[in-house]
């Protein structure tokens, strides 16, 4: 058994069974904003910090934690 059939088909069928959409390299190198590194894409995480946190959240301060968020995670 390979780590391909054990791990990485299942989770990309599972990933898929709750509705998460792949995309292709070129597309999610576009979505990090041309950066190879980034853990996450941008427009995607304030949507959703906007949509589940909108107690504590909103367009005003979501630029300033996704800022934090990423120099969080330059300091891993």
């Amino acid at each position: 058994m390979s780590e391909r059939s054990a791990v990485q088909e299942p989770l990309l069928k599972y990933a898929n069974e709750i509705g998460w959409t792949r995309v292709s390299r070129s597309e999610a190198l576009q979505m990090r904003g041309g950066d190879a590194t980034a853990l996450y894409f941008e427009d995607v995480l304030k949507a959703q910090l906007l949509k589940l946190n909108k107690e504590v959240i909103d367009e005003s301060n979501c630029t300033d934690v996704t800022r934090k968020l990423r120099q969080t995670a330059s300091h891993r």
